[in-house]
C-alpha cells in the first residue's frame, strides 16, 4: 500500500526523531524549544542549499552555540533529508501533470483599457502564457503609497464569468485598498477563455467551467498530462508579468483563491518559489477522505481538481504543501464544506509539525469558518491578517462591502472571447503535440456520436 508522502516520519528517518514535538490548536502552534530557535538559521541554510555539511563545520557551529555536537549534527541531517524529500515530491508532482513547458516565451503583454476606482485603478491586461495562448486578466493598482508594493495573485474559482465574478471583484478591491497590487486572471475554459466557443450561438459548445474542464481535462489525461499543467503555467507566467511591473516588490508576492482558485493557489504556490505567501481556500484536505465523498458530495467532473496519479505516486495534500516550506502558508477551510474538514485538519497538522520542527511555526496557520464552501468574510479576515503580517504591511481591521462592476465593463476583448477577437490557438494543438493521438479529430468524432436534438 502506498504511504502518503507528507505523513511523518519521512522515509529512512526513525520515528523517535519526530515524536514529542509541542502541539497547539490548529493555526496556533506553541513556541519551539530554545535549541530549535537557536538552530533555525542553520537548518534553513541547509534546507535551501541542500548540501552535505562537513562534520568539522558542524562541530564549529555547535561550539559557538555551546551545544552538543551530536544534537546539532542530527538537526542538520534532518534538514538535508527534508530537502531531499522536497526534491522527490517536486519531481513526482511535475511528472504526473506532464511537466511544464521548457521555455518562458515572450509574454507580449498589452493593456487594452483602464478603469478608475476609488483610490485605485484597474488595467485590462492580455498576455500570452505560450505563443498564441492568450490570458485575460485584471490588474488592480493602488494609487498610494509610491514605490514598489506587495502583490497578490488572485486565482479564480469555478465561475463561468471568471475574474468578473462579484466575489472575486470584492476580494481584489479589499486587497488593493490594503496596499496590494492584485492580478486576477481567467482560468482556461472560463470567462473570456472558452476553448470551444460557438460564435454563431454566442456560447460554449459545452458549458463553461465544468463542461469545458471535463473535456479538456480528460483529453489531457489521454495525452499523458493534466489540465492542471496549463493552469499552473498560466499562474507562473502571471508571476512573470507581475515582475515586469515597476509597482511590484518582487520579494513580496502572494497567491490566494478559493475552490478551483484554492487548487491553483496550492499548486502554483507549491511549484513557484518566487511566491512568498500561499493561501489556498476550500481545497486542502486528505485524499482518502476526499475520495470517500467525491461522487456524492461533489459530482462535477473536474479532472484538474484531483489529478490522475496522485494516489499511486503516494502524494497527498500534505506532500504538496510541504513544497511551500519554508515560505509562509495559511490554509482557509469551511467546517460544512464538501471538501472534508477532517482531512484539512489532518493535513495541516502534518505540515505545521514540519514548520515547527525547523523553527518556523510563525510561518504557518489555519482558520476554519462554520459555513459551507466559500471564502467567507471571517476567513478572509484571518487570511488577510496573516498576509499583512507576512508581507510587512500595516495591520487593518474590518472588511467593507465593495461595489462591483458588471462583467461587460471588465472585458479585456471586444466580444468577451479571445478565440473570437485574437489570433492564436486553443489548447487542442498543444495536447496533440504531447500525444500520438490527434485529439481534435477524436473530439470531432465523439461529437458526431451525440444524439440529434
Amino acid at each position: 500500500m502506498s504511504r502518503r508522502i507528507g505523513a511523518l516520519p519521512s522515509p529512512g528517518m526513525p520515528a523517535t526523531q519526530w515524536q514529542g514535538m509541542p502541539r497547539g490548536r490548529a493555526g496556533v502552534p506553541r513556541s519551539p524549544a530554545p535549541l530549535e530557535r537557536e538552530l533555525a538559521g542553520i537548518r534553513q541554510l541547509v534546507v535551501l542549499m541542500g548540501e552535505e555539511v562537513d562534520r568539522a563545520i558542524t562541530r564549529a557551529v555547535c561550539g559557538l552555540l555551546d551545544r552538543d555536537v551530536d544534537v546539532c549534527a542530527g538537526v542538520i541531517a534532518q534538514g538535508a533529508r527534508l530537502h531531499a524529500l522536497q526534491g522527490e515530491l517536486r519531481r513526482k508532482v511535475l511528472d504526473l501533470i506532464g511537466g511544464l513547458p521548457a521555455d518562458r516565451t515572450a509574454l507580449n503583454p498589452r493593456v487594452t483599457g483602464t478603469l478608475a476606482g476609488d483610490g485605485y485603478r484597474i488595467e485590462k491586461v492580455v498576455f500570452e502564457s505560450v505563443p498564441g495562448f492568450h490570458v485575460t486578466a485584471l490588474l488592480y493598482v493602488p494609487e498610494a503609497p509610491a514605490g514598489p508594493k506587495p502583490a497578490v495573485l488572485l486565482a479564480c474559482g469555478h465561475s463561468p464569468i471568471g475574474k468578473a465574478y462579484p466575489s472575486y471583484q470584492e476580494i481584489a478591491i479589499r486587497l488593493v485598498r490594503r496596499g496590494y497590487v492584485v492580478l486576477c486572471w481567467d482560468p482556461v475554459g472560463q470567462g473570456e477563455r472558452s476553448q470551444f466557443w460557438d460564435a454563431t450561438r454566442g456560447r460554449s459548445r459545452y458549458n463553461l467551467v465544468c463542461g469545458e474542464h471535463a473535456v479538456l481535462g480528460n483529453l489531457a489525461v489521454l495525452a499523458g498530462a493534466s489540465l492542471l499543467r496549463w493552469e499552473v503555467w498560466d499562474g507562473m507566467r502571471a508571476v512573470d508579468y507581475l515582475l515586469t511591473r515597476s509597482e511590484v516588490d518582487a520579494r513580496r508576492v502572494a497567491i490566494t483563491g478559493t475552490s478551483g482558485g484554492g487548487t491553483q493557489s496550492a499548486w502554483i504556490g507549491a511549484l513557484d518559489p518566487r511566491i512568498a505567501v500561499v493561501i489556498p481556500s476550500c481545497y486542502v484536505t486528505a485524499l482518502p477522505m476526499r475520495m470517500a465523498n467525491r461522487i456524492f458530495e461533489d459530482p462535477d467532473t473536474d479532472p484538474e481538481q484531483d489529478p490522475s496519479g496522485l494516489v499511486s505516486a503516494g502524494i497527498d495534500h500534505a506532500g504538496l504543501l510541504l513544497l511551500v516550506y519554508p515560505r509562509a502558508l495559511f490554509v482557509a477551510s469551511a467546517v460544512k464544506d464538501f471538501v472534508p474538514i477532517e482531512g484539512a485538519r489532518l493535513t495541516f497538522r502534518e505540515v505545521a509539525k514540519m514548520y515547527r520542527r525547523f523553527g518556523h511555526g510563525d510561518r504557518v496557520g489555519m482558520t476554519e469558518g462554520y459555513h459551507e464552501h466559500r471564502f467567507s468574510l471571517e476567513n478572509q479576515t484571518a487570511a488577510f491578517a496573516f498576509l499583512d503580517r507576512s508581507s510587512a504591511q500595516p495591520m487593518r481591521e474590518g472588511l467593507a462591502a465593495e461595489p462591483t462592476r458588471p462583467p461587460e465593463a471588465l472585458r479585456c476583448t471586444p466580444s468577451g472571447q479571445v478565440r473570437v477577437d485574437l489570433p492564436g490557438r486553443s489548447l487542442m494543438p498543444a495536447y496533440t503535440s504531447l500525444s500520438k493521438i490527434d485529439l481534435e479529430d477524436l473530439v470531432a468524432y465523439l461529437g458526431s456520436l451525440r444524439p440529434k436534438r
